[in-house]
């Protein structure tokens, strides 16, 4: 985190303790509550960010996202943009979180897993950017077994034939012994029982 001055350090553990606690309200209370000792009233990122968060664990999504919005424009934070795509999809704002995935996508930091599921949720929305999203996933080789059928499925979908055909590949290899991270072969019913 980075380094905070002494009353944004105050708020920030008071927020996080509340938070930690499940007293969200309370959170958002003591950052309120803390404007007045900020240069021009402005709260900084991380306590807005926070607050972001205890409007989200009230159920506020309306305050929760405006929050969210605004530290976007400025942070720098992964786990930000991560978050505010996420909300948005959350309350079907689809084309406003596509909007923020494409420049997401871009970061080194992003796992494939991460860009599967998004090009799960932007297929029907933009397919021209769910391809790219799953040939970049498929190319990845930190690609996690347990997603190789979810590719598949998805180029299949996307009309990705060759991406396809590799992941078929993928699954023959990955269950030649049949006991591959979340790939089961059972040979018999008292096998899946067991």
């Amino acid at each position: 985190a980075d380094q905070l001055a002494e009353p944004d350090r105050v708020a920030d553990l008071a927020a996080r303790a509340a938070i930690e606690n499940g007293a969200s309200a309370d959170a958002i209370t003591i950052i309120d509550a803390s404007v007045s000792v900020f240069p021009h009233g402005q709260i900084p990122e991380g306590l807005l960010y926070l607050r972001a968060r205890a409007h989200d664990a009230q159920g506020n999504k309306g305050a929760a996202l405006a929050d969210m919005r605004t530290v976007a424009k400025t942070s720098r934070n992964p786990a930000i943009s991560n978050q505010l795509i996420h909300s948005l999809i959350s309350i079907g704002k689809l084309k406003e979180a596509r909007k923020h995935a494409k420049s997401y996508v871009k970061l080194p930091s992003v796992k494939p897993l991460e860009l599967v599921q998004l090009a799960h949720v932007f297929k029907n929305l933009d397919a021209n950017f769910s391809r790219s999203l799953i040939k970049r996933a498929a190319d990845d080789p930190k690609l996690p077994p347990h997603a190789v059928a979810g590719v598949m499925a998805l180029a299949n979908a996307l009309g990705l034939a060759e991406v396809e055909g590799r992941m078929m590949r993928l699954i023959g290899e990955i269950t030649k012994d049949g006991t591959a991270a979340g790939i089961f072969r059972y040979d018999n019913i008292e096998d899946v029982i067991a």
